[in-house]
């Protein structure tokens, strides 16, 4: 099991995920990258490592099939729409996160299970919070 979250910060948003890999009981790796920057969007991954790393590759070949690189700024919609059909593929979760210029510099946080199952601009998640 692995864990990303992600914070609404004064100045952005703040992605953090657990780097620790355990298989079989064991700890495998306790540097393990489920968090990434595209250049002012952050995206977190939760899931097992395979699958992230699946997600991932798969991911950065979707950017650069619409004509993006990791290196650019993406807008945040688009990469939450990548995302979206690469977490299904991969049965991983994501978070996206960014200020998005569209809106004035708000910020937007999606939170992504599944192609059709999106939840953008999320405020706070969990038991009695509001979204």
């Amino acid at each position: 099991m692995s864990t990303v979250v992600a914070i609404e910060t004064p100045t952005g948003v703040a992605i953090v995920g657990d780097t620790r890999v355990v298989d079989g009981g064991t700890v495998s790796s306790d540097r393990f990258q489920r968090v990434f920057d595209l250049g002012g969007v952050g995206i977190g991954i939760a899931g097992k490592s395979a699958a992230v790393q699946e997600f991932y590759r798969s991911f950065e070949v979707a950017l650069r099939d619409r004509g993006l690189e990791i290196s650019d700024t993406p807008d945040i919609d688009a990469v939450a729409r990548i995302a979206a059909r690469e977490t299904e593929k991969a049965s991983v979760d994501a978070v996206v996160g960014a200020r998005d210029a569209d809106t004035g510099g708000e910020v937007d946080v999606w939170t992504i299970e599944s192609a059709d199952r999106i939840t953008p601009d999320v405020r706070r998640a969990g038991e009695g919070a509001e979204r």
